[in-house]
C-alpha cells in the first residue's frame, strides 16, 4: 500500500473528516482508495513524460538584429498581446510554412468574405450557381445582412489552391459584389 500523506489529494479528503469517521470510511473503502492512490500516481507519471517530451522537443537558438529592429518587433508583439517573442517567431514560422503549402498546391483550406446588395437584380441567384460548380471544395457558408441593402457572404472552402483561387476570382468579379476578401489557412495536417 502506498501511504496517503504523500498524496495531497487524498490527505485533504482525510483531514475534512474527523478522525473515527474517517477510519471507518478507509477501513471501508480500503480497496478503492488503494485504487485512487494508484490511479493519482499513474497520472503523476504520464503527466512528467509528457512534460519532459514536450520540453526536450524544445530547440534553443540565438537570432542577431538590429537594435532599432528587434526594438520595432518588440512594439509589435506588445500591441499584439504576445506574451513573449518566442510565441511571436513561432506565428511568423507557421504564416510562412501555410504559404508554402499553398504554393506547393497541398489540400489547404480557408474563407472568403463577400460584401454585395441584394437588391442587385440576379446577384444572389448568380452568386449561388458560382457556389454550386464548386460544391466539392466548399464546406459551408453563412449568409449575413449587414443592413437593408448589404449582406455578407461567408463561405468555408478546403480543397487545392489552384479551384480556390478560382473561385474566389469568380465570385469577387461577380458585377454588384462590392468588396472581396479572402484568407488563408491550413488544414492543420503539416504544422506543429
Amino acid at each position: 500500500m502506498y501511504p496517503l500523506h504523500n498524496y495531497p489529494e487524498i490527505t485533504v479528503f482525510a483531514l475534512a473528516v474527523p478522525k473515527k469517521c474517517c477510519l471507518r470510511a478507509y477501513r471501508k473503502y480500503e480497496k478503492f482508495i488503494d485504487i485512487i492512490t494508484v490511479s493519482v500516481i499513474i497520472l503523476k507519471i504520464v503527466a512528467s513524460i509528457i512534460m519532459r517530451n514536450t520540453m526536450s522537443s524544445l530547440v534553443r537558438f540565438g537570432v542577431s538584429l538590429e537594435k532599432e529592429l528587434l526594438q520595432r518587433f518588440d512594439e509589435c508583439i506588445k500591441e499584439k498581446k504576445y506574451t513573449n517573442r518566442s510565441e511571436a517567431i513561432r506565428d511568423l514560422i507557421r504564416d510562412d510554412l501555410v504559404k508554402k503549402e499553398w504554393q506547393e498546391g497541398k489540400e489547404v483550406t480557408g474563407s472568403i468574405t463577400l460584401v454585395y446588395n441584394h437588391h442587385k437584380r440576379e446577384l444572389t441567384n448568380f452568386l449561388i450557381d458560382i457556389q454550386h460548380d464548386y460544391h466539392d471544395i466548399i464546406l459551408s457558408t453563412q449568409h449575413i445582412h449587414l443592413d437593408h441593402d448589404n449582406c455578407l457572404e461567408i463561405i468555408v472552402v478546403k480543397g487545392k489552391p489552384k479551384a480556390i483561387d478560382e473561385l474566389y476570382g469568380k465570385l469577387k468579379s461577380a458585377k454588384g459584389v462590392k468588396h472581396g476578401g479572402f484568407a488563408m489557412t491550413t488544414t492543420g495536417k503539416e504544422i506543429l
